[in-house]
């Protein structure tokens, strides 16, 4: 879905232009009060799907072409255009009324809001109507009645042409707003289609329900999409607007680092606009510092389109800086900024920009200048959750650019800037230690003390490596150092390679806190170093927030396994009845959504093992296993693959080996993954051996390889195959993968203290080995 107003005529043209079709291919005789009641039915679950949506990095999904595409084999081409066309309109119009992620921009202006609603409707209709006469070309009728092998050709047909035109006409009016939409939604059209075309297979089975069993199937179907979506919707929100939180109170900690580390007023406003954009979009930003005696504004930092450019200074003038100026309150222009002008009457820019907010500097009661980010192709980009973490970057940066002022002043200001770095001291929340090549702490923060329980002046001249000292080692310990580590880290950033060491370091304390620590060498103006500084941030809440984030994501997890179950036992129910009853053509569709559903099933599995493992969790429930036995379990499941590719699997099993002592629904699992692997990648006509042997050594071992005659691994891809979503020859395969399948196989083998890896060259195939220890030797020794 298109996601903000056009100024263009190009969507209102092209929605008449879809109107004038619909009409050309309508019959008025056909739309009789069943047909409308249909139509109506799916035009309210359209709506409902497109306005609670699932963001994405460059756009938005939904089962909203699921539903779509079951309406169309449901009612025909002509009422599945209309309920395209109508209820992407009526979306268009009211979802102002629902956006809660601050992903979604609001449109206030009425031409905006219909010109949003009108390239919806012309993305949705096209779409549809193409799939429709794509689907009828190749034999396709509607309205869906029975299941068929040429029906899943046709229905290929209609859901990639949907998909395509879909996706086309987004991104033509993603690029009416500029290059850098366009390119961000190229990026997410990726993950777009895996979300969006996954569930486009139950479009079938839901136009089947309806058409064979009624409005009372359909409503059980629409209370499933309903759920979904709306559990779907809220941990999208919830992710969301965490993520962005964490951004922003990152920026901030770097932006105190970064204080309170420097005083040059350039790499400060560098420092600031790197943060900046990290968490808001700015093709344009700029600093402005005023000065108050000759009303000069000067631009020390403008930045376009990533590019630092010049802008002369100004006096006295009457625009947007100067309003900020004026009045010390931020300022959100959500409509273009000639319009803003207007409105408030001001002066003409030199460039007028879509969207543009601007918040002053101020450290105190002085007033320093403005921060502002404009886009010259965005509108209503920025929202008040921009102007709020805006103002607090502002409010960090003043008092930097205010010492960094004092600093490059005359000599009188000295005794001022060194107040001012004394209160930077006082106030930063990070705790300050600075030494001396002595070894004797020259200064420390209240931040620091107060970490260490220990008064400020008693750290002050305290020599940290006089182990005469009753109170050194301790606090040594509590830096997390020892007298051996200190000196380590201080002669290894004494060299040119190191310029700061970092690492995590736990104070003990009710409660207990997690502290980053930064170890970094103080340099004078001829690059000696004349001391080390220790630098102690508390990341506790960071971490919290982290693990917040990672049970989120095991909640959703965990809560798409128990609805795919019930879908998984429903449709071997419907698999059972149909056997008893002969409809061998239906029986084979569920068979299909049957074994997608595993693969997803799988999916989840996997993903929940993976995250126990990582995290501990998992516990193994080990048992002796005869090779062999699992082995040809494993091959049976891989034949019918196989064999549908005339691939021939060959074994060649070492049934001497003693058994191993492991978990073997785990180890199967590993055994069917590599399989798997080596049937996707190997062409038709091709080999896949499994063999196994027993190695002799002072570690005994079981050695399992699979060997493929597929296109092979270079070495540089070997080096990181078996890391989490990394994936080789992706476009090679028979199926895509998502990258976890060899990672799980590495977490589980090396949880039994085996080993994995891949031997391989381009175009000889590849051999995937996995190497356990032969426990049952082991004990019986």
């Amino acid at each position: 879905m298109v996601k903000v107003r056009f100024y263009k005529t190009v969507p209102f043209i092209t929605s008449l232009v879809c109107v004038a079709l619909l009409i050309s291919i309508s019959d008025p005789a056909s739309f009789g009060w069943e047909r409308l009641v249909s139509g109506a039915a799916f035009a309210i679950l359209v709506v409902f799907t497109a306005t609670f949506r699932a963001p994405l990095r460059g756009g938005f999904v939904s089962l909203m072409p699921m539903v779509t595409l079951a309406g169309y084999l449901v009612l025909g081409l002509a009422t599945s255009g209309w309920v395209a066309f109508l209820s992407s309109f009526i979306h268009g119009l009211i979802r102002d009324r629902f956006l809660t992620l601050p992903e979604e921009k609001r449109v206030h202006q009425i031409y905006g809001v219909i010109n949003l609603a009108a390239a919806n409707s012309t993305v949705q209709t096209l779409s549809i109507l193409t799939a429709g006469i794509a689907f009828q070309a190749i034999g396709g009728t509607t309205p869906l009645s029975n299941f068929d092998i040429p029906l899943i050709t046709s229905w290929v047909v209609l859901g990639a042409t949907y998909l395509a035109v879909s996706y086309l006409l987004s991104g033509f009016f993603s690029a009416t707003r500029g290059l850098g939409n366009l390119r961000e939604y190229l990026r997410a059209v990726p993950l777009m289609i895996f979300y969006e075309g996954a569930p486009l297979i139950f479009s079938p089975y839901m136009a089947f329900l309806y058409t064979q069993y009624g409005l009372t199937a359909y409503f059980f179907m629409v209370l499933a999409i309903y759920a979904s979506t709306l559990i779907t919707r809220d941990l999208a929100i919830s992710r969301a607007f965490l993520e962005r939180e964490l951004a922003e109170r990152e920026s901030l900690e770097s932006l105190s680092q970064l204080f309170s580390s420097t005083l040059d007023l350039d790499a400060i406003l560098m420092g600031v606009y790197r943060q900046v954009v990290k968490i808001m979009p700015a093709e344009c930003f700029y600093v402005g510092l005023y000065d108050a005696e000759s009303e000069e504004i000067s631009f020390p930092l403008v930045i376009e389109n990533e590019a630092r450019v010049h802008w002369p200074s100004r006096y006295g003038g009457r625009g947007l800086t100067e309003t900020v100026l004026k009045t010390r309150r931020p300022l959100l222009g959500r409509e273009r900024t000639d319009l803003l002008r207007q409105r408030i009457d001001l002066d003409e820019g030199v460039r007028e920009a879509s969207s543009w907010l601007g918040v002053p500097l101020q450290a105190g009661d002085e007033l320093l200048g403005v921060i502002a980010v404009q886009s010259f192709s965005a509108s209503n980009l920025y929202d008040m959750v921009h102007q709020k973490a805006l103002l607090a970057i502002a409010s960090q940066a003043a008092v930097a650019i205010k010492n960094a002022q004092l600093y490059a002043n005359t000599d009188l200001a000295l005794k001022r800037r060194v107040q001012e770095m004394d209160s930077i001291l006082r106030t930063v929340s990070e705790g300050i230690l600075l030494i001396d090549l002595a070894n004797r702490v020259v200064a420390a923060n209240r931040a620091m003390a107060e970490l260490l329980g220990i008064e400020r002046q008693e750290l002050i001249g305290l020599p940290l490596l006089d182990t005469s000292s009753p109170n050194v080692q301790p606090i040594l310990n509590r830096l997390g150092y020892s007298a051996e580590s200190y000196l380590q880290a201080c002669q290894e950033l004494s060299g040119e390679d190191t310029e700061y060491l970092k690492e995590l370091v736990a104070f003990e304390g009710l409660p207990p806190r997690q502290v980053e620590r930064t170890h970094i060498p103080v340099h004078n103006r001829h690059r000696k170093i004349t001391g080390w500084l220790l630098s102690y941030r508390d990341i506790s809440v960071q971490i919290q927030l982290e693990n917040f984030r990672q049970d989120m994501l095991h909640m959703l997890i965990h809560d798409l396994r128990s609805p795919l179950a019930v879908v998984q036992g429903s449709l071997s129910a419907a698999s059972n009845a149909l056997s008893e009853t002969g409809h061998g053509q239906l029986l084979s569709i569920i068979k299909l959504a049957q074994r997608s559903n595993e693969r997803i099933l799988r999916l989840v599995n996997d993903l929940l093992d993976i995250g126990k493992i990582e995290t501990g969790e998992l516990l193994l429930n080990p048992t002796w296993i005869q090779l062999d036995g699992l082995l040809a379990d494993v091959i049976n499941q891989a034949q019918p693959t196989a064999e549908n590719s005339s691939i021939s699997l060959e074994v060649n099993i070492d049934g001497s080996i003693p058994p191993i002592y492991g978990d073997q629904d785990h180890l199967e699992r590993v055994f069917i993954n590599l399989v798997d692997n080596a049937v996707k990648f190997t062409p038709d006509g091709g080999r896949v051996s499994v063999w196994s042997r027993f190695e002799e050594s002072d570690a005994p071992a079981v050695i399992i390889g699979i060997d493929d005659t597929g296109p092979g691994i270079s070495e540089e891809a070997q080096a990181w195959i078996f890391e989490k979503f990394h994936q080789v020859n992706a476009t090679r395969g028979r199926r895509s993968g998502t990258g976890l399948g060899l990672y799980y196989c590495k977490l589980v083998v090396e949880a039994h203290g085996g080993k994995i890896w891949v031997e391989s060259q381009p175009g000889k195939g590849s051999t995937f080995a996995v190497r356990l220890p032969a426990r049952s030797v082991l004990l019986g020794n």
